[in-house]
């Protein structure tokens, strides 16, 4: 069963890119005195882009994992330590793709582009750990 340290995982990497994320606004917005951005150049749909696949490969090894898993009908032990290396996989795809985002909008000083990191944070909060998903994939 999903102890305590995975939720805190969670938590602790949902607040540092809510705290990367606040840092990035701040340096856009209230102090913009560092030269000019990248522009308008096909790099500010990148970060769309990073997201989009994150999520679509973050969903990919969680569906397969989940797929051996049941075929395997795992002890609770066994099927708690795959459920908590996909989570930590899961999650790791996803922010290292919101980080990058934030550092693109960061270095093309766009707001626009920061925005994106609101359809980012639900991607990784979609992926959240659960009981009752390790219940439902993972054991039985």
């Amino acid at each position: 069963m999903p102890t305590r340290s995975t939720f805190l995982i969670f938590y602790v990497l949902l607040g540092l890119q809510l705290t990367y994320g606040i840092m990035t606004w701040y340096l856009i917005y209230v102090r913009s005195e560092f030269g000019p951005g990248l522009g308008d150049g096909e790099l500010i749909y990148l970060p769309a882009l990073l997201i989009t696949l994150s999520a679509a490969a973050a969903w990919f090894i969680d569906s397969s994992r989940a797929k051996q898993a049941k075929r395997y009908q795992l002890t609770e032990a066994v099927g708690y330590r795959r459920y908590r290396t996909t989570v930590l996989l899961r999650l790791a795809i996803v922010q290292a793709a919101n980080l990058m985002a934030l550092t693109l909008a960061l270095s093309a000083r766009r707001m626009d582009v920061m925005s994106l990191l609101a359809p980012g944070l639900l991607v990784f909060m979609f992926f959240r750990p659960s009981i009752g998903q390790f219940r439902e994939r993972y054991v039985g």
